[in-house]
Parts: structure tokens; sequence; C-alpha cells
């Protein structure tokens, strides 16, 4: 039985957003679910424009949330992704021997300012926008009115999922957007023996709610009972004591949470409390180095399990190699990556796919069309399966390509648990 850890100490910055529910919960109140099918010959509006693009540069643009509340899972960790991405190709000569270069534009956590970023960095002249912020919903219209391609990791709306987007890429594939059932989370909670599972989401996020109501599906799929869903907290809350009572009475060995990260510490904590030891868990978010660094919040989640979308650190692989390489350029050599790393460094690998693609003399139309037509791309090995860019809405939010690695803290590090990834994909009807 896992030790019993009492109250909750002071929680970094860092640790207030977990990935996906505390991004997409906040937006998903303010946009409106889409998805479509890939449309066969679209094409980009201003396909021959090459703004930013010289004889020795190449200008790339990074919308970021580099100030204000996000700025905690996005911020510098995310410029410094990008920068260490960039410093790797301009060690090794450029693209086509052009170097490139970063303009960065803070959208300050917000949804008025962002729209503001991205229409600076257009009139910039860049040719290409790494997006890295939970705001870029509200200023992607600029982009995709204008064309200019854009790379961004796609959990803060429906429109990376939208086929009208076609200059939107998301590393880790298109997204559904509307919440359908993968086997995904079902494969995994049965791999690790969990029969009966408890589902915590936060109740006033509607993204949180439709994931987990979709992940709830997929442990019925092979079996497992899910006797609770809960949805009575509302997202941030830290008092879980009468949520695992419930849980404890059910008789449920597993956990699936859709919560930010302080409510998953409350929950394992108020659960340990009542003795409930168990076989599996599944809290997005969870794999990211702050987690480890705040050592109260490291204690509480000992022997705890989590989901990743990326390769972690801790499986050697070509895909961590490239990562680590990347966040040496700019000084990081902790053992695993912060969160806001993870966003931008994907998020800047594709944006070099893209250009790698495009061509000696790179034009948007074929920086898009190019990547459009891309149907394995893995960042080296760092997504667990391969991504098709020619299709819209056709991946599981809380996994990259349809696969996950499940990690454990053990002894207050990140251990796999896993070789290979979990990987699922689109359930029957």
């Amino acid at each position: 039985m896992h030790q019993v850890v009492g109250g909750l100490r002071a929680r970094s910055r860092r640790l207030r957003c977990g990935i996906g529910v505390a991004i997409v919960a906040v937006t998903a109140l303010l946009v409106a679910a889409a998805i479509g099918t890939a449309a066969p010959g679209q094409t980009t509006p201003n396909a021959d424009s090459n703004p930013g693009v010289s004889a020795k540069t190449i200008k790339i643009g990074l919308v970021v949330a580099l100030t204000g509340p996000a700025s905690s899972s996005f911020g510098k960790d995310s410029v410094d992704a990008v920068k260490g991405v960039l410093n790797v190709v301009n060690a090794n000569g450029g693209i086509s021997g052009r170097k490139l270069q970063l303009v960065v534009a803070d959208d300050a956590s917000s949804p008025t300012q962002n729209p503001t970023a991205v229409k600076s960095l257009i009139s910039q002249g860049v040719f290409a926008i790494v997006e890295s912020t939970p705001l870029f919903f509200a200023g992607y219209r600029d982009a995709v009115k204008a064309g200019i391609p854009v790379t961004g990791v796609g959990i803060d709306g429906p429109e990376w999922g939208d086929p009208k987007n076609y200059n939107l890429f998301n590393p880790w594939g298109s997204f559904a957007t509307t919440y359908p059932t993968f086997t995904t989370e079902g494969k995994y909670l049965k791999r690790f023996g969990v029969t009966k599972l408890a589902v915590v989401a936060a109740g006033n996020s509607p993204s949180a709610t439709g994931t987990a109501k979709a992940n709830s599906n997929s442990a019925k799929l092979f079996g497992i009972e899910v006797p609770v869903f809960d949805t009575s907290q509302p997202l941030g809350s830290t008092n879980y004591n009468a949520t695992a009572i419930t849980i404890k009475n059910s008789g449920a060995d597993g956990l699936l949470t859709e919560v930010v990260t302080n409510s998953n510490v409350a929950i394992v904590t108020a659960l340990r409390q009542q003795g409930v030891d168990l076989k599996g868990s599944f809290i997005s978010g969870g794999y990211q180095q702050a987690l480890l660094d705040d050592p109260a919040t490291a204690q509480a989640m000992e022997g705890i399990m989590f989901p990743s979308q990326f390769r972690p650190w801790v499986l050697p692989g070509p895909g961590v190699t490239a990562f680590k390489k990347a966040m040496a350029t700019v000084g990081y050599r902790k053992p695993n990556p912060q969160q806001g790393h993870t966003f931008g460094y994907f998020a800047a690998d594709l944006m070099v796919e893209g250009l790698k693609g495009a061509g000696k003399d790179p034009t948007w139309g074929s920086f898009i069309t190019n990547l459009r037509a891309v149907k394995d791309y893995d960042a080296h090995g760092g997504v667990g399966g391969k991504v098709d860019f020619s299709k819209f809405s056709n991946v599981d939010p809380n996994s990259g390509a349809n696969c996950i690695f499940p990690l454990q803290i053990k002894n207050g590090k990140f251990v796999a648990l896993t070789v290979k990834p979990i990987c699922g994909t689109l359930a029957k009807k």
C-alpha cells in the first residue's frame, strides 16, 4: 500500500497547469467544436509567398505565452526549446545553406493579445510561425487568412482538426475534437490490471468532461467497470475528501483524471488517507521535471502512473537524443523536460521538417503541400506512432499519434513501465 501523505504544501507556479486539461479547459468554453476530413486538392492562399527568405537566412516567428498566467506552462521554457532546435539546425549549416532566425511575439496569455501577436509576426515578414500558447484559438484566423504555415501542439482549440485550416500542423497529429472513443486508454488500464475505474474530471470544463466520458467508454470496451464518474468539483479544486470516500466505497482499483496538477495531487493524497491502493492510474500531464523538482509533490505522487504523449527521456532512442541535444544548447541538462520544453521542441522540430521538405527556394505553398503529404512523421522516434498529415481529426487527444508511453514515479524518479508505447485506434461504433 502506498505511503499516506498528509496535507499539501505550496506548489510551484509551474505545477498549476497540466497538459491538455488546464489549457483546453479554459479555451473550450470560448470555442465551438469543429471536425472534418481531408479535402483533396485543397490549396492555401498566397501559395507563392516567401517572406523572410533571403540568400542566407529564413526568418521564423514564435507566438508564445511568455508572460501572464500561462507562462508557467509555456513561457521561457518554450522559447528555450525552440531556440535549441534552431541552434542544432544552424550548427549543421542551416536549411539549404540558410540559417534560421527567430522572432518572438508574446501574447501575454491573453485572448485579446494573441491576434495582435500573430499579426505582428506576419507584418514583420516571417516565413512561418511556431505556436506555443493556449490562446492561439483567438488569433489563428489571421494566420489562416494569410496562408502562412504554422506548426504547434494544437491543444488550445478545435481549429487544428478542421481541414479548412490547411496551413496548421500539429506534431502529434490532428486531434479529434468531438470526443470520440479510442481504444488507447482502455488498453493502457487493462495492461496494469485495473478492473474498476474511478474517473474524476473538472465539472465546469466541457473539454475535461467530454474527454473523461470518451475515456470511460474506452475502459468499458475492455471489460473495466466505471463505478465512479465524478464531475462535482470545478477546475483547480483541491478538496477531494468526499470523492475519495466515494471511490473507496466503490472498490475502484484504478484512477483516471482530467484535472490540473494540483488537483491530481489532492486526489491522490485523499485516496491514500482513505487507504485506497491503485493498480493503475492515468494522470494526464504528469510527465514533467517540475513534478520531481517539488519534493512534496514528488513524495505525494510516489507510485502513481502517468501517460506521456512522447518518448520519455528515461527511454534511450534517437528522438530522445535529439531532444536532449537541442536542450543542451541552451544549458538545460536535467533528467526530464519541463512542460514548456515539450510544447516548444516538438512544434519547432515539425517546423524544421516542413522547411526541409519545402525545397531549395521555399514558398508557403511548397511548405504546406509537401508537409501535408507526409504520412510517417514521428519526430525521429520521439512520437510513439506515425503521424499522417493528410488526415484530420483522427488522433486521440490524450496521445501522440494514438500512442502513449506509461511511466511511474519510483523513489523520486520517473521510470518507464514499457519499452514500446501502448497504441490504440478509433473505436468502432
